[in-house]
């Protein structure tokens, strides 16, 4: 007796495919997401940012990543700013917070301040420890900033990677004193013009 062989259509199996992703999706958060933290430093503190440094960090092949830079200006960050291309990138959609734990309070209020810069081809972050009085404690002298770009599953489990643009490369910058609006547009304007000349070493000023 011949065995029936039951072929499934390739239509049939696209849908089946696609519907899997959809449940896949249904419990993997798909909107990038930045925590920021401050656990204390005692030894050996990673990357030291000196007086008037920025820091940089690029995203991992899976999407996110922990980066983690010691905050060695001699005053505390009572704010922080983030700049980085857009890439397609829409502001509602990006989750920018600030966590702790009991020994280590969160240093920033949550959310961050989220905007576009450049003609929407760049993003800043704005992470602000005194919103109302400085009641957050930034991130002090000898301090560590911990940057999380990934995911968090159901139950608060922190998934492998995030779902930020592979490759995508953020300049931050500490501030002890928290910089106006205008200032703040100012500082963003200039690190737009840093990241540019980094990127292309011939970029000129066409003023100049």
């Amino acid at each position: 007796m011949r065995r029936k062989r039951f072929l499934i259509p390739p239509f049939l199996a696209f849908v089946l495919m696609a519907s899997a992703a959809l449940v896949r999706a249904d419990n993997i958060p798909i909107d990038p997401l930045m925590d920021v933290s401050d656990p204390f430093c005692e030894v050996e503190c990673p990357n030291p940012v000196g007086p008037g440094e920025t820091f940089q960090f690029t995203v991992g092949a899976d999407g996110g990543g922990i980066f983690t830079f010691t905050n060695q200006s001699g005053g505390t960050w009572n704010s922080l700013l983030f700049v980085f291309p857009a890439s397609g990138l829409r502001l509602e959609d990006i989750n920018c917070i600030s966590s702790g734990t009991p020994s280590d309070p969160a240093p920033f209020a949550s959310p961050c301040t989220k905007s576009f810069q450049n003609e929407n081809t760049m993003i800043t972050l704005f992470y602000n420890a005194c919103p109302d009085g400085c009641i957050f404690n930034g991130i002090p002298n000898n301090h560590t900033l911990t940057i999380n770009l990934n995911d968090v599953l159901p139950g608060g489990v922190r998934a492998p990677g995030g779902s930020w643009p592979v490759g995508l490369t953020m300049t931050g910058t500490g501030f002890s004193s928290v910089p106006e609006p205008g200032t703040l547009t100012l500082l963003a304007v200039g690190l737009v013009a840093l990241l540019a000349k980094r990127r292309f070493p011939g970029w000129r000023d066409s003023r100049s």
